[in-house]
């Protein structure tokens, strides 16, 4: 399972590494050492020593408390938000750089159960159209939907009465591991009918190991799309 949008490009290596270097700098972390590497980093660095600038950089982070390391990442996450932009600050990072296409060389060969929820685009921007949602989630899975030999594919639609998120990104995750009692607190189930909750448990589960042990969530393969609601 992985939930980041097709729309979405994971980083280079060398845009992680600058990214984590704001990381340490939102912690005011840094020591003399790496600073000098740092600096003469433009100029090029000898193999040794973009390592060593590694391993100090990767210390430094090692020093922080956990409360204190996600407040961090909150703040650069803040820092660099963007209107109708998602790329996460801290996500997949393509070791050998980024192909043009990133479906294009999926496997065809393999069954997928693929698919998202209705308003995905929500839990970034409150008051994002469909479209967005279309254009960064629902598009790409999709094309790996008819790229597939075998896909059944799925759109979750169900929210609480009400809900300012509607069927918002990661909705479904309580109905697939079940585990409803960690979610209670979680806004986006804000109102739900308890019954509700565990009548989708039992079919989103169904249909996830139907999928893992007899090749079938249930339903007909892809166009179908199945709404859960």
């Amino acid at each position: 399972m992985q939930s980041i949008p097709a729309g979405v490009q994971p980083y280079e290596p060398r845009e992680a590494a600058e990214i984590g270097r704001r990381l340490l700098d939102v912690l005011d972390l840094r020591t003399e050492e790496a600073e000098r590497l740092r600096a003469k980093e433009a100029g090029g660095l000898r193999t040794e020593e973009a390592e060593q600038l590694r391993a100090e950089e990767a210390e430094l982070l090692r020093t922080v408390a956990v409360s204190q390391l996600l407040a961090a990442q909150g703040e650069l996450a803040r820092r660099m938000a963007a209107p109708l932009t998602m790329t996460p600050p801290f996500q997949l990072v393509a070791d050998g750089g980024v192909p043009a296409d990133l479906l294009a060389d999926a496997p065809g060969d393999m069954p997928v159960l693929i698919g998202t929820t209705r308003d995905e685009a929500r839990s970034f921007f409150p008051e994002a159209p469909a479209d967005v949602t279309d254009r960064f989630f629902g598009a790409g899975s999709l094309r790996l939907a008819r790229q597939a030999r075998l896909a059944f594919a799925y759109r979750f639609d169900w929210s609480p009465p009400g809900s300012a998120f509607g069927a918002c990104h990661c909705i479904e995750l309580p109905f697939v591991f079940g585990d409803l009692d960690a979610w209670r607190a979680a806004p986006m189930l804000a109102g739900a009918d308890p019954a509700d909750l565990g009548q989708l448990v039992d079919e989103v589960q169904h249909a996830w190991a139907g999928f893992v042990h007899a090749g079938s969530p249930g339903w007909s393969p892809y166009p179908h799309v199945r709404h859960f609601t």
